[in-house]
């Protein structure tokens, strides 16, 4: 089993018990070959929408996507910051190659393992999830993120209760 795989699940596990009630899509779990992002839905001149990059985990609350979970084995900036922008301005879900518009904005969660060097590594985190937020517009009509979260595979639980809850996704909140 490959690194991403094995971190994958450990993600899971700590997520299945509260969001039970939804659809939980992992890349390369249970027949699930890709989950895959797309830009615009329409483009000028009739053009195709663009696919922009693939995502780890995608959980849904009834039919839409609301809340997605990357999970970098790496935890350098390139890495970290690189699928902000991508889910920004994401549009279009497909998994498994079915299409589902993207019609409001839903939440990210960047994990990374846990890092030596007690505490400076969160720092650093922390400061450039701050960085990220001062310089990107979410507000933006073009934006498709509501709000994003980073943090180390440790914290997932902790951080991911915050986002849910500064979000008002309180209810699943209250299971973590």
């Amino acid at each position: 089993m490959s690194e991403i795989s094995k971190y994958l699940d450990k993600i899971y596990r700590d997520i299945a018990g509260p969001f039970k009630d939804q659809n939980i899509y992992v890349q390369n779990r249970e027949g699930i070959k890709s989950i895959r992002l797309y830009d615009e839905s329409d483009l000028h001149d009739g053009e195709r929408s663009h696919w922009v990059g693939t995502s780890h985990i995608m959980i849904f609350d009834d039919e839409e996507p609301f809340l997605a979970i990357e999970a970098k084995t790496v935890a350098t900036p390139k890495e970290i910051a690189g699928p902000v922008p991508l889910y920004a301005l994401t549009r279009i879900v497909k998994i498994n190659g079915k299409p589902y518009d993207v019609e409001s904005p839903f939440l990210l969660l960047i994990t990374v393992p846990d890092q030596p060097r007690e505490g400076q590594k969160s720092e650093q985190l922390s400061d450039l999830e701050n960085k990220l937020k001062d310089i990107l517009d979410l507000e933006s009509r073009y934006s498709n993120l509501k709000d994003f979260a980073i943090c180390e595979i440790s914290d997932l639980k902790k951080t991911l209760k915050e986002l849910l809850e500064n979000n008002g996704y309180g209810n699943y909140a209250d299971d973590f």
